[in-house]
């Protein structure tokens, strides 16, 4: 797909790629925040979705967490039932990096 503009961006669902911190012995953790607007409004209150993520390795799995901290109240999406802004409120892929092996960390 040709992407122009944020606007075609908005049409897909986002990819996350993670990549965590080292802690010590092969463990790790990452952490953020993650805003999707519509990028059109100047007054993004209740127009947009905020998520918070976290990612941990604790030496055996892998937890991946995602909150939702903001609501796009304004966006409402009867049809889905869900506080939505536009496709990137979808998840497309979730990669997790191991930063050590990359030489990264």
């Amino acid at each position: 797909m040709n992407f122009n503009t944020s606007v075609d961006l908005q049409k897909l669902p986002v990819d996350f790629h993670i990549m965590g911190s080292p802690v010590g012995d092969g463990t790790w953790f990452a952490q953020g925040r993650y805003i999707n607007d519509d990028g059109v409004s100047l007054n993004i209150d209740k127009n947009y979705n905020s998520y918070s993520v976290y990612a941990q390795y604790d030496g055996t799995q892998i937890t991946v967490r995602f909150g939702l901290d903001a609501k796009a109240t304004n966006k409402f999406d009867s049809q889905k039932n869900c506080y939505y802004v536009n496709e990137n409120d979808n998840l497309g892929s979730l990669s997790i990096y191991n930063t050590k092996n990359l030489k990264i960390d």
